[in-house]
Formats: structure tokens, sequence, C-alpha cells
């Protein structure tokens, strides 16, 4: 672990130059930090820095030109055993990342979740238990080598460490006794090691219960074991590892067992950091993934929607001119037939439908390709309203009940295009009181105008079928209808254009007995100067 006035050594390997960009940059944005950042684009020229000496940690892609994998990890690994490794990875592969922690990797970081502060805490967290690996093992050959130098060498470490006899007293201790206020060296002499823990205790048992017992027991054996703990009387977790002491000379077990306890209540705690950062960044995985599976969706009908578009206004024109002769030449027939018998009349009708509805289908398309922006102009509301009426054809079965609103403001708005809005609105509620679904609840259109906070506010009510809550959500989406006729673009492309006027499309539905639209568009003195910048009169206005 380098000191604290001297920057940590940091060797990236990374063969793509934007992550090294990034991982420079964040890293560079960390307060306090004293790095020195040493770059390697290939696995050799990584182990050639390696051999150079002086590297205190390892940021490893595993995915590099000249080498693939966990196979990189086990050569850095292996080239330079004593410097901590911590991996970066766009591979979402948790056999992977537990592969490489088994190898012995510090940390397993994916590169579209880390910052800067992240990678410095995982450096330095690996430096730390790298440190404190080596350290133990260091730890237990000093006290292989120094049994006559007992005091002078356990003293001046910060583990609590006793030389127990196999009843379970104490032979020795270090001065961390005194330390962790168990007592004074000299008074815990003699005392049973569980007693020590736990003043007042007589069982053994009761110290950690299974885990103490089973510990000592293998201790008895002349095996070694540890195990970690949440001390609630020391109060601090603890690694408490218990081995036979081994004569120096001859390498066998001697009377005496050696009980380390290590305060890891920092680890435990960096620990569980992680964990929880673990969690969390599985959470925000799942999250990710879920916002890219919908941005795809997305994507692919913006395709679509595209592709309609460019056909609806590349066919449009031409589809048109021979409806046109169709409708005329039905009309001629109708005047030439006029005694025809009532069946050839109804087919002749039929025609003339079909010939409107296929109209309007080309309309909806070449509007949507399209998307002209408004000719604004000042008009009235009510105006709108009375001529989209007169404009749909209402069934005699459907009541239209008008309540328009008196001393209304003006619009600055494309008369044509918000008649056109409401059209569609009048043509939907018509369809769903008069669709197979509806519920005879009395049929009747209710529309109505007010002034709210600076919007005109226009409604059309209907008692038809309703509109399921599933369905609410994509009411305005191209291409969504519920309906056997018609392919999906009027409530789509009237949105547009209500936006296209600074103004909003809400709708309230219940199943069976109705549906509100609420047209809502700024008044001439509530409208952005920005959507009426160019806008040009009419004549006659």
């Amino acid at each position: 672990m380098p000191r604290e006035d001297k920057p940590m050594r940091v060797l990236l390997i990374e063969d793509n130059p934007v992550d090294t960009h990034l991982v420079r940059r964040l890293l560079a944005e960390v307060e306090n930090a004293l790095l020195d950042l040493e770059c390697a684009d290939r696995l050799s020229t990584g182990l050639e820095c390696l051999d150079r000496g002086g590297i205190d940690v390892v940021l490893l892609d595993l995915v590099l030109p000249d080498s693939q994998g966990l196979n990189t990890f086990v050569k850095v690994h292996a080239h330079a055993p004593e410097v901590p490794i911590v991996v970066l990875t766009h591979l979402d592969d948790e056999a992977l990342a537990i592969q490489a922690m088994q190898e012995g990797a510090q940390d397993y970081l994916f590169k579209w979740e880390f910052d800067g502060q992240l990678m410095a805490r995982a450096m330095k967290y690996a430096i730390e238990r790298k440190r404190a690996g080596e350290e133990f093992k260091e730890l237990l050959g000093k006290i292989e080598r120094a049994k006559q130098e007992w005091e002078s060498t356990a003293d001046s470490l910060s583990e609590l460490i006793c030389l127990v006899d196999v009843r379970g007293r104490i032979v020795r201790t270090n001065r961390t006794v005194e330390t962790w206020n168990l007592g004074r060296v000299v008074d815990v002499r003699g005392r049973e090691f569980h007693e020590l823990l736990h003043p007042g205790c007589t069982d053994s048992s009761c110290y950690l219960d299974f885990f103490w017992k089973q510990a000592w027991e293998k201790a008895l054996r002349g095996q070694s074991a540890q195990y970690e703990a949440d001390d609630e009387v020391l109060e601090r977790y603890v690694l408490v590892q218990v081995q036979p002491w081994k004569d120096s000379g001859k390498g066998k077990p001697d009377s005496s067992i050696v009980v380390v306890v290590q305060d890891i209540t920092e680890r435990k705690r960096a620990e569980e950091a992680l964990k929880e950062y673990s969690e969390r960044l599985e959470e925000m995985v799942d999250e990710r993934t879920k916002e890219l599976r919908d941005a795809q969706e997305r994507l692919i009908r913006a395709e679509r929607l595209a592709a309609i578009g460019q056909l609806g206004a590349s066919v449009g024109h031409e589809l048109r001119n021979p409806l046109g002769i169709i409708k005329n030449s039905a009309y001629y027939i109708n005047m030439k037939l006029s005694d025809a018998d009532e069946k050839v009349k109804k087919h002749l009708r039929i025609i003339e439908s079909e010939i409107s509805r296929s109209n309007k289908i080309i309309s909806d398309l070449m509007s949507f390709a399209r998307d002209k922006k408004p000719v604004l102009q000042k008009t009235q509301i009510n105006a709108l309203v009375q001529d989209a009426l007169s404009r749909t054809p209402v069934p005699d079965t459907v009541a239209v009940i008008t309540k328009l609103g008196e001393d209304l403001p003006p619009l600055m708005a494309d008369p044509s295009q918000i008649e056109q809005v409401f059209i569609n609105m009048i043509s939907n509620a018509v369809q769903a009181m008069t669709s197979p679904d509806s519920v005879d609840t009395g049929e009747r259109l209710e529309v109505s105008t007010r002034a709210e906070d600076g919007f005109i506010v226009t409604e059309f009510k209907d008692h038809g079928c309703g509109i399921s809550e599933e369905n609410l959500g994509k009411l305005f989406e191209p291409l969504f209808t519920t309906k056997t006729k018609g392919i999906g673009l009027g409530l789509a492309i009237s949105k547009a254009i209500v936006e296209a006027h600074e103004g909003r499309i809400e709708v309230e539905s219940e199943v069976g007995k109705g549906t509100v639209f609420i047209v809502k568009l700024p008044t001439s003195t509530n409208i952005p100067p920005s959507a009426i910048k160019g806008a040009r009169p009419r004549h006659g206005c």
C-alpha cells in the first residue's frame, strides 16, 4: 500500500482508447486522490510494465488483442502475484465474475456503471485486502519463528494474540488485551480464553456457540480453523484463527494452541457496502436492459412509421385518382338507375361509403407523412366545433347535445387543422356508441367548451363502450386501433396537431360507461410568441 503522501501507481491494461480516456478522466476527478496512471493497450505491454516494478494495483480488461477472457487474468496474476487486480469488463457474466474472484481477483466492476469514486475505493480496498492476506500469512510466520520472543513481537501487532493450553487457559497474551479493555496482561494469564472474552460465562460453548467449539476441537486434533463473527461483547466484527502451536525445531505440535482475534470491522463494512452496491448494480442492469429493450421497440416502431409515411406520401395521389373515377361512376350509375330495386341502391350506397372511408385513410396517411406546421390566425372555438359537427355524419340514433361557452377569448390556431381534430373526436365518439360492444345507456354525444386557466377546453363525451386501462396507455400510438375498420392514425395525428399548437389532449374513460376526450388549446393571450412567429393571417380574417 503506498504512503498517503506518495501517489498510488495504477496500471490500466485496456485496448479501447475510449474506455482508457474515460478511466483517466474519472480518476482525475476524484478529490484528494494521489494517483499515477500508466496505460497499456495489450497484455504483452502490460506484462512489461509489471516487470519494471512499482505498480500498486492493476485495472484489467479481460478482452485484449492478444488475450481473451479469464485466461487474461490468469496470465497477469501468474506474472505478478503480489499485485492486486481489479477486473473491468463489459461482459455481464456472473459465472465469469465468480471464476475471476476465485482465481484471486480483488474486485470485478462493469464499465457502464463505475465512476471515479467507485474505482478509487475498489483499488484502495483491493490493496488493503491483498495486504491483509499477506499480513496474516506474515503474522503466522512470525508466530512460528518467535515463540521465545513473544512479548517483543506480539505486542507490536494490533491483533489480540493468545497462547492457550489444552485446557483452554491463557499462557501468554499481547498488550492488545489492554487496548481492548479486557484486562491487564499480567492479570489475564491463567484465565480461560472464552471467559476473557465473555466474563461470567462458565460454559465454553457459550462463546459464539457452534463455531468456537468446532474450531477448538479441530485445534486439539492438530488442525487449523478460523471463522468470522459479529461479537456483541467486543462490539466489533472479528476474525478468529485457531491453530496448534508447532515446535520451531521439530515442526511437531506441542501442548499449546494459538488464538488470533483480528478486528475486521472496517473490512466487513466495506464488504457490506460492496454487496449493497452489487445488489443495486443488478437492479440497475435490469432497469437499463428494460430501457434498452423499450428504446429498441421505439426505434423499430419509428422505422415502421417512417416507411408508412413514405408510402402514404408516394401512393396517396395515385390512389385518389382511381377512387375519384369510381365515385363518379357510382354517381352516374345511381342517376341512370333511379328506378333500380332497393338491393342495387344498397350496394351503390356501400360503394360510396367505402370510397369515403378509403379517402379518409389516404388523408390520414398523407397528413401523417407531411407533418404540416399550423398556419395560425385568430379564430373562435365555437365556430370550429359547429363546423366539425356539420361536416361529420352522425346517425339519427345518436343525440348531439352542445354546451358552448359564451364570450370565450379567441385562439391563435390553424382552423382547418383544429377542425380535423374535432372531426376525429366526433367520429370516434359516434363509432364507440354504435359498435357491437357498446352498452345501451342512451346514445348521446355531449360537446362543451369553456375557458380555464389560460386555455380553451373542448370536451367530447360519449356514452359508448369505454376504453380499458391497458388500451388507454396506447391510445395515441400510431397504428394502434381496436376498431375493425381504420388504421389507427386519427388520434396520433390529432395529438400531433394539438401539441403543435402548444396544447394537449387528455382522456378519461370507464369500461361500460363511456369516454371523455379533452382538448386544451391556449388562448391568443397565453400562446408563447415562439409559436406564432412567422404566422400569416388567411384572407378574410
